[in-house]
């Protein structure tokens, strides 16, 4: 979603396309993240002030909820991590020098810059549902991918 605008550069209302007075309504609630810091839930409306006026009540409805939510699975992750728990954070192919046919090359990280390089069969790998080192446990050790020239110029 982007914002739009007049020919003089001025922010236009979502909801009724006027310029002048229109603002960015920023999301009251926020997610408070594992890794420290916090955003608001949701993009910012473009709004003037009658459409603001019309839709406040319901602007953010349903915000709450979903931030609380994502919040708690933000702690949850937090604490996998604060106890020794490492979590993907990158993933190489078999275009990578040191990554075999039929493998993935993933590189799982933690809090205090913990690292692990595993090699994880190619049709196990699903960091969708599976985004922790324990959650993997046929991985196979795999050296230091960042020390290895890929290429050679």
């Amino acid at each position: 979603m982007g914002y739009s605008y007049d020919m003089s550069g001025r922010l236009a209302c979502d909801a009724c396309g006027s310029t002048g007075k229109t603002r960015k309504r920023t999301c009251p609630h926020k997610v408070h993240y594992a890794g420290g810091g916090s955003l608001p839930y949701c993009y910012p409306s473009a709004l003037c002030a009658d459409c603001y006026a019309t839709r406040k009540a319901t602007l953010h409805a349903g915000c709450a909820e979903r931030a609380a939510a994502r919040t708690a699975d933000e702690a949850a992750k937090h604490a996998r991590l604060v106890a020794g728990e490492l979590e993907v954070a990158s993933a190489f192919g078999t275009w990578h020098a040191t990554v075999p046919e039929g493998w993935v090359g993933v590189i799982f990280r933690g809090t205090a810059a913990n690292e692990a390089y595993r090699l994880i069969a190619a049709d196990h790998y699903d960091p969708t549902s599976r985004r922790y080192m324990s959650e993997y446990p046929d991985a196979r050790p795999w050296s230091d991918p960042m020390t290895t020239k890929a290429v050679t110029w």
